[in-house]
């Protein structure tokens, strides 16, 4: 029982995201922002949940929106829906696993829940 729960849980997050993939094509295709508030777009690090606090991805903040559906559960306060771009560490563990993401290396280009404190804003420099 629990595990069809779980794979429900999963398809209706896949839907979710392809839906919001779509989104964002459509809005790119028309030079819109695909910004869902002033944080999103930002390139970012994340760290570790556990000690030390050590890099394990870089990623694309989407959204700090407590509302926001990832994997199946509302953010909630102190979270955040980032993009993972690239993954540093693949051993580290996912704050929230859900479907088969159970560690970084399940998340390449998948959103993903973080707590907002473990998240780091990468900052450019223009020369």
């Amino acid at each position: 029982m629990h595990r069809a729960r779980e794979e429900k849980m999963y398809a209706e997050s896949q839907i979710l995201h392809e839906a919001d993939q779509r989104k964002v094509a459509g809005r790119a295709q028309k030079g819109l922002s695909h910004d869902r508030n002033m944080e999103g777009g930002k390139q970012v690090i994340l760290h570790s949940c556990v000690r030390p606090h050590k890099p394990v991805a870089k990623a694309t903040l989407q959204t700090c929106s407590s509302s926001t559906i990832v994997g199946g559960k509302a953010l909630g306060p102190g979270c955040c829906e980032v993009l993972v771009n690239e993954v540093l560490d693949k051993k580290a563990p996912l704050i929230c696993p859900f479907g088969t993401m159970n560690t970084m290396a399940d998340t390449l280009g998948s959103s993903i829940a973080w707590i907002r404190e473990n998240i780091q804003m990468i900052l450019l420099l223009a020369w």
